[in-house]
């Protein structure tokens, strides 16, 4: 991370973004491994992210990854950030030193950058000086036909929360509808919200959406109980109403910080409905 992003920005989107990308190729972490901040030698050379597959046949269907080959190196600039021209070079130059330092091929190499948005004079640069061509693959997914290496470019703001909800979402403009997307693929995943850098930071990133995407799943909640337990329960006490709500939720395997996030209960008194 530059100096650029800590002087504008306190939010951990670095460690927020190596672990939403955990959740984002959900399915392929077993045969993956995946190291923040690969320090290239001694000095203070250090790669985002890298990423290894532990089987060279291994295929990723994921989109952001299907242009991953055996060593794949990730560059990630937060949402107050942009990826200069020198910042490209400075990447290519990491991962040259990095095929020597392992012995390894440049065609065993990606080089990934997650950006808001690409910029202009770096498109100019890429077109014009370098002449290479850039191919819109995806959703914000770009491939560049770089000489030196397998590059992609991708452009979060553009990136389809369909497809890309973790990274996606990793913003300060996520909406309510997006972040409920969110805490329900996270409950899917039986994701632990406390101590999680990753929720940590899109919460903090947006905390009035957050409240309102936390209405919408208590509301949501709610009105499946009441559908399931009758509508004539009379269920006008809130406390009570939250318990059952908190029961109901139990029910279904919710996590315990979900459930206390959605209702406002604390969690020994969510463990007392058991």
């Amino acid at each position: 991370m530059d100096k650029r992003s800590k002087k504008k920005d306190n939010l951990y989107w670095h460690s927020a973004f190596a672990t939403g990308l955990r959740y984002e190729l959900d399915g392929y972490t077993d045969q993956l491994q995946i190291e923040t901040e690969h320090q290239l030698s001694k000095e203070a050379l250090r790669i985002d992210m890298l990423v290894i597959k532990k089987a060279k046949e291994l295929e990723i269907e994921k989109n952001i990854g299907r242009i991953f080959k055996e060593h794949n190196i990730i560059e990630y600039k937060s949402p107050s950030d942009y990826l200069s021209i020198s910042d490209y070079n400075k990447v290519k130059g990491y991962a040259y030193l990095y095929s020597a330092f392992e012995n390894i091929t440049p065609q065993q190499i990606t080089v990934t950058f997650i950006v808001p948005e690409i910029n202009d004079s770096l498109k100019s640069y890429l077109l014009d000086i370098e002449g290479f061509e850039i191919d819109s693959v995806d959703d914000g997914i770009l491939y560049i036909k770089d000489s030196s290496f397998s590059v992609q470019v991708i452009e979060q703001r553009k990136l389809s929360v369909d497809k890309n909800l973790f990274v996606a979402t990793l913003n300060k403009a996520v909406t309510a509808v997006n972040l409920s997307k969110l805490l329900n693929e996270l409950s899917r995943q039986n994701v632990t919200f406390k101590n999680n850098p990753f929720v940590e930071v899109v919460t903090r990133a947006n905390p009035k959406t957050f409240k309102e995407a936390v209405k919408m799943q208590a509301e949501q909640t709610f009105e499946e109980v009441v559908r399931e337990l009758g509508a004539e329960i009379g269920l006008t006490d809130n406390m009570h109403r939250m318990k059952e709500i908190a029961k109901k939720m139990l029910n279904v395997g919710d996590p315990l910080e979900k459930i206390a996030l959605i209702t406002d209960l604390d969690i020994e008194t969510i463990k007392g409905l058991k």
